[in-house]
């Protein structure tokens, strides 16, 4: 991370590149110079730090930092795979990377899986990197300018993977990533689809049929996302495995003819070996 020294005019004087470490409202800026060690310790302000941050130079520089930083907290978990972003509320992650995609922001979960970082306010790719047991995920966010706790951000277990792998005679590529979309609540009708910018090595879908009061999960290989006899309450996911890693990867949704579909966040999407990025898709009935 840059830190720039600027002179009474606004005109940057001097850069000098270190690390950050955030504490409430305490951000400390450490720098090595000439083998001596140098902490700057900043506190961070509230609302008026916008007039400095003109070019985003003077946001990192003191007084004027919270005119374009936010802090984003939440807690890592280990969530069985259902699609489209974990089951949330599973066992914590201790000891993961979590970071900001383009960004030098990055920290590691604590023994509750918490973790807290200083991102740029505004939309970020929120990351959590693979283990040896866990696929990482890559969330797309918008943060405020106030903040953001995130409520649900999940790694999914190998065994899991392996499962539905193993379900379809299929095998996990290491080397490649899972892309889930998920159609999110009443929005889809069953019948929609997506095209990639790469080509995935299958697809399958969550087929959600109704078991009395309950619905239960079938995944079905398909490119079509299934049907439903479920309420409402209920997303639909079609999931890409095996996708090549790419830093801009282009999503289609199509509303197959009973609906129209579209991202909700219409941007290029990253795609990180032995990781699953996820993206959410909205769709509005055919009249």
């Amino acid at each position: 991370m840059d830190l720039n020294i600027l002179a009474p005019d606004g005109t940057i004087e001097e850069t000098i590149s270190g690390t950050y470490t955030l504490n409430g409202s305490t951000l400390t800026y450490t720098t090595v110079e000439e083998g001596d060690t140098i902490a700057i310790t900043l506190t961070l302000m509230a609302g008026t730090g916008g007039t400095g941050g003109t070019g985003g130079t003077a946001g990192t520089g003191g007084a004027g930092g919270a005119g374009g930083l936010a802090t984003v907290s939440g807690v890592l978990t280990l969530g069985v795979d259902d699609g489209g972003g974990g089951s949330g509320g599973g066992t914590p992650v201790a000891g993961a990377t979590v970071r900001v995609l383009g960004t030098s922001a990055s920290t590691t979960t604590g023994a509750s899986g918490a973790f807290e970082l200083m991102v740029p306010a505004g939309p970020i790719f929120l990351a959590a990197d693979a283990s040896d047991t866990y696929y990482g995920s890559v969330d797309r966010l918008i943060v405020p300018t106030a903040g953001l706790v995130v409520e649900e951000f999940d790694v999914v277990p190998i065994t899991e993977i392996n499962m539905i792998t193993d379900f379809f005679e299929q095998t996990a590529d290491f080397t490649r990533g899972i892309v889930g979309l998920e159609f999110v609540g009443a929005s889809a009708q069953g019948g929609e689809t997506a095209t990639l910018s790469e080509t995935a090595g299958f697809t399958f879908g969550f087929e959600q049929t109704m078991e009395g009061q309950d619905c239960s999960e079938t995944p079905v290989e398909t490119s079509v996302l299934p049907g439903s006899d479920c309420d409402d309450d209920f997303d639909r996911n079609l999931i890409f495995v095996n996708v090549p890693t790419t830093d801009s990867l282009e999503i289609t949704p199509a509303g197959g003819g009973v609906s129209d579909c579209a991202l909700l966040h219409d941007v290029p999407y990253p795609v990180i070996a032995k990781t699953v990025t996820y993206a959410e898709v909205v769709c509005t009935p055919t009249p």
